[in-house]
């Protein structure tokens, strides 16, 4: 008897620290986490958002910078007035957490991605305004993501007024200048080594001239006569007396 009232007293305790936490649809959202526990009802978001006031969940991360969701309740059919009831008519939004995003311009109106577009901005009316965006004393890292899973939320998206910063925004101009100019030195060196081969090859088939301005191998000089040669004479032969009378 006393193990079974220990246990129940175990059971007890775990439901108080962590509310069970259901989405629009009435389904069981496990993975949040109630963010006023102690409260008969509360808004509830998942790990690593922080719980704000308006019943919105934010992502730590980028805190201050517009990346909200809408999570889920522990008021499984979402009478409660601490439910965060916006962001629940659109296809898909009543079975999970879902993105809700900051108007452009704006620093307390939102409007739901899923079922609205940005046109709402611009009507009071018809955009969410909530003038209060602090989070609140429980838990500040809690909250929920907006996903289309129906078991939990996916993170939303950033500020559509949120642009690349300034570091890196000139880390890709220093990088296209930098591939720009390697690309350059490495055409003008390919060019360059063509060149110098070319001309290499052509002085080898160049045929070296001599000091007398004739090719080698082309044309021999003609040889001339000595100027001392003295002309042979002619062999004599002795005539007798006789010859010479008749």
């Amino acid at each position: 008897m006393t193990s079974s009232r220990f246990i129940f007293a175990i059971a007890l305790s775990s439901t108080l620290v962590h509310a069970q936490c259901y989405y629009p649809d009435g389904q069981e959202a496990p993975r949040d986490i109630a963010c006023k526990p102690d409260s008969e009802a509360s808004a509830c978001c998942a790990e690593g958002y922080i719980c704000l006031s308006s019943g919105m969940c934010q992502f730590v991360e980028y805190a201050g910078t517009g990346r909200f969701a809408r999570g889920s309740c522990t008021n499984q059919d979402w009478s409660s007035s601490e439910c965060p009831n916006f962001c629940t008519d659109a296809e898909g939004e009543q079975a999970g957490g879902t993105d809700v995003t900051r108007c452009q311009g704006y620093t307390d109106r939102f409007f739901c991605p899923r079922s609205q577009n940005a046109n709402v901005c611009k009507d009071v009316e018809k955009a969410l305004t909530f003038s209060e965006t602090t989070s609140t004393g429980k838990d500040e890292e809690t909250s929920t993501t907006a996903s289309t899973s129906p078991n939990e939320t996916g993170p939303a998206d950033k500020d559509s007024d949120s642009g690349p910063t300034p570091a890196l925004l000139g880390g890709a101009i220093g990088g296209s200048i930098g591939g720009f100019l390697l690309g350059g030195l490495s055409v003008w060196l390919i060019f360059f080594l063509r060149k110098a081969k070319k001309d290499a090859l052509d002085r080898s088939r160049v045929v070296p001239e001599v000091e007398n301005g004739y090719k080698d191998g082309t044309l021999a000089p003609k040889a001339e006569m000595s100027a001392e040669s003295v002309p042979a004479e002619l062999p004599g032969y002795t005539v007798d007396d006789r010859t010479r009378q008749e």
